[in-house]
């Protein structure tokens, strides 16, 4: 289950540990991710993610995001197990409720 926390505003969160996904309920926040390139230097990519929006981590360590206004924001861990599909929700996309046989 996603942990969910409460950014004021102008805060920023770094994480070492791996993220898979933020996803924002309110307010925005700006992820941040280095990306090394020739001879040691680092490019800085930054994401603006608004309510009702996800950004997809990964599985990368070391981000960081901030919000300029305020945000909840749920992060799931890269560790975190994945919720299990059935094979109807996979196929289609749509729960189909199973019939008991009579």
């Amino acid at each position: 289950m996603p942990e969910q926390i409460t950014l004021n505003e102008h805060d920023t969160r770094t994480f070492d540990k791996a993220i898979r996904e933020f996803t924002v309920g309110v307010g925005s926040i700006v992820v941040s991710r280095k990306i090394p390139q020739k001879e040691g230097e680092v490019e800085i990519e930054s994401t603006t993610v608004n309510a009702g929006d996800s950004y997809d981590g990964e599985d990368t360590a070391s981000l960081a995001i901030y919000s300029p206004d305020g945000a909840r924001v749920g992060i799931t861990y890269a560790d975190e197990p994945q919720e299990a599909e059935t094979a109807s929700e996979s196929a289609s996309g749509v729960s189909v409720p199973k019939r008991s046989k009579k």
